[in-house]
């Protein structure tokens, strides 16, 4: 497929921004950053109108997933996925990035980030900036965000038994200050090593957390706050060699608070490992015999530059292979039967996404089921799934709204937020799982030029 040129002239740029939308987009404002203002990502919440509706979207004829997009919005995505799906200009944005960790305070460099990833990918730096971001994914038809604080420890150097005790503090306030900002039904996502230094060696060891007291009524304050607010919490995987402890972690959470017939702690299975679906067995099994809801977060992995090849499938066939098997395990498999399971299928795989939809017309398995996908990338994935659930427009208004309720998928975004420089090494991360899935942003871009295109020829 050819690059598509990103010298967009002012004949072609007039037409795309003056485009004239269904009535809905005419409600989105087009993307604006101001220090970080409230209105820095997507239509802003502080517009004094009313939300779109499904029935407004699907009026008569339905727009492609992009067309909900903003313009700016629809543009800013236009540049940054050429600049990803090109393994050179990655390498050497990632290399800026770094170089310039200490030095995103103030200044042109935070001003470029500022415009370009940290607006593409991460959700603010305040509640109110927070809170304008997931009431904008809302107005586009998705069930929420998950949110993560993108605030990380060094791990670089061992510090005193004082800094490791603040270490925790730190990363209990701001899971907290995370779950306050989120609503009712939405999921945040936390990593034990967050926590700091205290927790590598227990993890390691698969020492349960109650050997440190500190943190573990750090946990205890998270499922508690979490589960006294509706709110899901999705423990995120580690490196290989810590993931034993995590997982044994997590299971002892679910034992006390998955009990009420719904998942409040999910754990995260990378299909990618060989050693996965044993393991997601043998999870299903405890819950099934101590009668607790397991909560799964499917993933195919994220630590492939580190992990030991050797744990990993030979091939991404192999890969793709274990993610959906699990699928179909999960949710029509004789082991789940009766729902003992809460899903979150959390990829960016256009077939993956495929398969849980067909399996949902025979889901047996799974309770809670929910998509999700990273801010910023795979909107066209990520949107078609939100109007999938909206109906057709060609039935008749009590035929679409039943077809809508009957078909409702839960589709969210995962957002980072913090400063701009709490967040730069998320979005290294971002960077460099992108040099691994070039063809995925190739893709992305290719969806994204299309909709330009669309908008400039049907202007």
């Amino acid at each position: 497929m050819a690059t598509p040129s990103l010298r967009l002239s002012k004949q072609t740029l007039t037409p795309l921004l003056r485009h004239r939308q269904p009535p809905p987009l005419r409600l989105l404002p087009h993307l604006t950053v101001r220090h970080q203002s409230t209105a820095h990502h997507l239509p802003s919440s502080s517009t004094n109108v009313t939300p779109p509706t499904a029935a407004a979207t699907t009026a008569t004829t339905r727009l492609p997933p992009l067309g909900r997009l903003p313009a700016a919005s629809l543009v800013r995505a236009l540049l940054l996925h050429s600049v990803t799906a090109n393994p050179t200009l990655l390498k050497m944005g990632t290399k800026v990035l770094m170089s310039q960790v200490g030095n995103m305070e103030r200044g042109p460099v935070k001003w470029v980030v500022d415009a370009s990833f940290y607006a593409q990918f991460c959700a603010g730096s305040t509640e109110a900036q927070v809170r304008a971001t997931v009431a904008s994914l809302r107005s586009l038809g998705f069930s929420g965000a998950i949110l993560n604080y993108a605030r990380e420890v060094s791990l670089s150097d061992t510090p005193s038994a004082h800094t490791q005790s603040a270490q925790i503090s730190q990363w209990l306030d701001g899971t907290l200050k995370t779950i306050s900002y989120s609503d009712a039904g939405s999921y945040i996502a936390i990593k034990y090593s967050g926590a700091g230094h205290s927790s590598l060696p227990l993890l390691l060891s698969r020492t349960p957390c109650t050997t440190n007291p500190q943190l573990a009524d750090a946990l205890t304050a998270i499922c508690s706050a979490a589960a006294d607010k509706g709110v899901k919490l999705l423990m995120d995987a580690e490196q290989s060699h810590l993931q034993p402890g995590v997982d044994a972690w997590t299971l002892a959470l679910m034992r006390r608070f998955n009990t009420a017939g719904r998942a409040v702690v999910y754990n995260t299975y990378q299909m990618y490992l060989r050693r996965a679906p044993e393991v997601l067995a043998a999870h299903v099994a405890a819950a099934r015999a101590e009668g607790f809801t397991l909560g799964v977060k499917l993933v195919r992995g994220a630590y492939l530059a580190s992990d030991p090849r050797e744990l990993i499938h030979a091939t991404k066939a192999d890969t793709d292979a274990a993610y959906d098997g699990a699928l179909r395990y999960l949710m029509t498999g004789e082991d789940t039967k009766g729902h003992g399971v809460d899903l979150m299928v959390a990829t960016h795989n256009k077939t993956s996404v495929t398969v849980a939809r067909e399996l949902m017309r025979a889901n047996t398995g799974v309770g809670e089921l929910s998509f999700a996908q990273l801010m910023g990338m795979a909107d066209e994935l990520s949107l078609g799934l939100v109007a999938e659930g909206e109906g057709d427009p060609a039935m008749g208004e009590k035929e679409g709204e039943k077809a809508a309720k009957q078909e409702k998928v839960k589709v969210y975004k995962y957002a980072a937020w913090g400063t701009t420089a709490e967040c730069v090494r998320y979005l290294v991360r971002r960077a460099e799982e992108n040099l691994d899935a070039v063809g995925r942003s190739a893709e992305n871009r290719a969806a994204v030029w299309g909709e330009v295109k669309r908008r400039v020829v049907g202007a």
